[in-house]
């Protein structure tokens, strides 16, 4: 079991390799959609898609990115950093 830890350090290396993000910039509220987002969409969805074969295979979790919820600014868990590393961290083992 991944802890919390080591999922935002797994978020943060891919916002550094994808979206050629200095790691210094990266902090857990770090914006990834909406008003203040520091990558464009096209990133975020490289990332979500990574992100899923990670959960897929080292978390044992299925990561569902594409409901309408995920997907809201207002209420994602995809909106910072933090939030998305937290939502992992609470599915693992439940794949």
């Amino acid at each position: 079991m991944a802890s919390y830890d080591e999922i935002v350090a797994k978020v943060k290396g891919l916002l550094v390799e994808l979206g050629n993000l200095n790691e210094t910039e990266i902090a857990e509220d770090t914006a990834l959609i909406g008003p203040g987002a520091t990558i464009k969409s096209r990133v975020i969805v490289e990332i979500l898609l990574a992100l899923e074969e990670y959960a897929e295979d080292e978390l044992d979790a299925e990561f569902d990115w594409t409901s309408d919820s995920a997907i809201s600014i207002e209420r994602s868990v995809f909106r910072a950093v933090g939030p998305l590393a937290k939502h992992l961290h609470e599915i693992q083992g439940a794949g």
